[in-house]
C-alpha cells in the first residue's frame, strides 16, 4: 500500500513539475515587469516634482489626508469585527 502511494505521488509530481516551473517563470517575468513599471513611475514622479513642486506638494498632502481617513475607517471596521466576533462566540442558544 505504501509503495502504491509512493508511485502515485511520483507520477503526480512528474505531471505537476512542468506546470510549476512554467508558473514560476511567469511569476519571475511579472516581477521584472512590475519593477520596470515602478521605476518608470518613480522617474515620472521625480520629473513632476522638479517641474511643478507646488502642485506636487499639494497632491501629496491630499493623498496623505486620504490615507489617514482610510486608516481610521479600517480601525473602526476592525474594532467592529472584533466586537461582533466576541459576541457571537459568547452567545449560546438555549432551547427548551
Amino acid at each position: 500500500m505504501l509503495a502504491n502511494c509512493n508511485t502515485l505521488s511520483a507520477n503526480r509530481m512528474k505531471t505537476a513539475a512542468p506546470e510549476f516551473k512554467k508558473n514560476t517563470k511567469l511569476i519571475i517575468e511579472m516581477k521584472k515587469d512590475f519593477e520596470y513599471i515602478f521605476k518608470k513611475i518613480n522617474v515620472l514622479k521625480t520629473k513632476l516634482n522638479n517641474q511643478y513642486p507646488q502642485a506636487f506638494a499639494a497632491v501629496h498632502e491630499i493623498q496623505k489626508k486620504n490615507l489617514e481617513k482610510e486608516e481610521k475607517a479600517e480601525e473602526v471596521v476592525n474594532v467592529e469585527d472584533q466586537n461582533s466576533s466576541k459576541t457571537s462566540q459568547g452567545e449560546q442558544i438555549i432551547e427548551y
